[in-house]
């Protein structure tokens, strides 16, 4: 005959909460479509629609864009990459900062739009000379001088463009909440429809994504300055709906973190 021990309880509430975790992991990654005859929110896209992506460099101070790159047309479930070298404003190259215009559109017009920094300043990178390949290597910053950490522009060398690929049902009353703030939410008749879901967050890219800003090229004979290109990637990412909550659940979280 089962005795309710104290072990024994610890037991089930142990075992209750991982059935709990669990579920709550399963329905993140596989939620359940609405069904309800209104009060549901209909994706108003599929899977292979075509749309296309812009990036525009807004020029500091001044309301001035330049166009950075436009891609061809695409698939949500497909994205794309594109890998360019580019010459970035004078103003990258004097501490200032900069931002950019990033656009997804259809034939239709513009069905999102987010402004992302290109531009962020760090302490710079050290140059290290390594004894055994003989080369010197990039290293982080020599913490007691204070000439290196004076900060310098770091160059987003990868924006990192994130799709929903999933077109989930989602219940009017049951949206998760991270991904609220992203919707855009047309009313159609009982259904309301949303359009594509996007997350761009430059503060959540990978480290390796920022470059250094190299020193600019002068001439000594005539004193001219040459600005030297840089790299730039846009990937465009499709997600599933598992890791697409997953990522704007971290970046809620750095958010809220910053705050305490």
């Amino acid at each position: 005959m089962f005795k309710f021990t104290f072990s024994n309880l610890l037991l089930l509430a142990g075992f209750g909460y991982f059935l709990t975790t669990a579920w709550t992991l399963y329905e993140v990654f596989f939620p359940t479509d609405c069904h309800t005859a209104s009060g549901c929110l209909k994706p108003n896209w599929t899977p292979v629609d075509q749309v296309y992506m812009k990036v525009d460099v807004k020029r500091s101070g001044t309301s001035e864009r330049i166009s950075l790159l436009k891609t061809n047309y695409f698939s949500l479930i497909n994205g794309d990459i594109v890998r360019l070298n580019v010459t970035p404003p004078p103003e990258v190259f004097h501490n200032h900062t900069i931002e950019s215009m990033v656009t997804l559109a259809t034939k239709s017009g513009v069905i999102w739009s987010a402004h992302v920094p290109l531009t962020v300043h760090k302490e710079p990178m050290r140059t290290a000379f390594n004894l055994l390949s003989g080369k010197n290597t990039t290293d982080e910053p020599e913490p007691s001088s204070p000439v290196s950490r004076r900060p310098v522009s770091f160059w987003l060398s990868v924006m990192r463009v994130y799709l929903l690929k999933t077109p989930v049902i989602f219940s009017q009353n049951a949206v998760p909440p991270e991904i609220v703030h992203l919707l855009q939410v047309q009313p159609r008749g009982p259904h309301a429809s949303y359009q594509p879901l996007v997350y761009a967050n430059a503060e959540m890219q990978r480290s390796v994504d920022w470059i250094q800003v190299p020193e600019l090229i002068r001439n000594e004979e005539n004193g001219s300055v040459r600005y030297p290109p840089l790299e730039f990637t846009l990937s465009v990412e499709p997600e599933s709906i598992g890791k697409f909550r997953l990522r704007c659940m971290l970046g809620m979280m750095a958010v809220q973190l910053r705050s305490y």
